[in-house]
């Protein structure tokens, strides 16, 4: 598939990428002398880590779920519309009482329909753009630079996940808007919430890259700091010969000395 076929030929930049990240850190800590690069470096190593590991998968498994999803949410919206209703694309002449105002909801319909068709299509070629070049931007993202990068490249794809369901919800209501509705303001409440369903896309952009970057913030710090404990609690071990093994060995057989009595 095409995203095989991106993930295939972007391995050995996934390589690179790591290997100059890790230079670049470690030159900024000699630098600055401060353990902040290295942090960064870390971060990245586990993000590309988790990305090549599972993170295809869930994009594809994301997407199935939110076609099914989408599906789900028109059927739902149709059937409580009702089968002797009008669709969204029959205008009543009758309740709108106006032939020029039906010609211009129906041109407006008509421009959102396509302009919608055309951000689909684009979703789908820019899902598995960003998806196949995920691994190259979690490698990249051990510098500041390849870090932000990563953040909204997981933002977009975020988006356009959630893009499909979140226009299959304003579809259905602007459905049940126009059949539940007898006079001029449903058919007008139904087309300007068509209109605004293209509109789902950069709202959604705008809202997830922010909480995307909070999030990445805190499970960075958080992997790193598990991390570092790990790391401290091994090093403790080892400075004291190994004491500290005999001694939980000790107390555990003592618990179970007194367990058995």
């Amino acid at each position: 598939s095409d995203l095989n076929f991106l993930t295939q030929n972007t391995a050995y930049l996934v390589g690179i990428c790591g290997i100059v990240g890790l230079l670049i850190a470690a030159a900024r800590m000699m630098w600055s002398q401060r353990a902040e690069p290295a942090r960064e470096a870390l971060a990245g190593l586990l993000r590309l880590v988790v990305v090549q590991g599972c993170a295809v998968s869930a994009i594809g498994l994301l997407s199935a779920a939110g076609d099914s999803l989408s599906t789900s949410i028109m059927n739902n919206a149709t059937a409580m519309a009702g089968t002797g209703s009008q669709s969204l694309g029959q205008i009543s002449m009758s309740a709108v009482g106006s032939a020029t105002l039906v010609i211009v909801l129906s041109g407006l319909a008509i421009i959102a329909f396509f302009v919608q068709l055309v951000l689909l299509i684009v979703r789908a070629g820019l899902l598995v753009l960003l998806a196949g070049t995920l691994p190259l931007s979690a490698a990249a993202s051990m510098t500041p630079v390849g870090n932000s990068w990563f953040r909204k490249n997981v933002g977009w794809l975020l988006a356009f996940l959630l893009f499909k369901p979140v226009a299959a919800l304003v579809y259905g209501a602007a459905i049940l808007s126009v059949t539940n509705s007898a006079d001029i303001t449903g058919e007008i409440t139904g087309i300007v919430l068509v209109a605004l369903a293209t509109l789902t896309l950069p709202a959604l952009m705008r809202m997830v890259a922010p909480m995307v970057s909070a999030i990445g913030n805190i499970s960075a710090a958080s992997a790193v700091g598990m991390v570092a404990g790990v790391a401290s609690g091994a090093a403790a071990i080892v400075a004291t010969g190994g004491a500290a093994v005999p001694m939980v060995a000790g107390s555990l057989g003592r618990q179970g000395g007194n367990l058995g009595s």
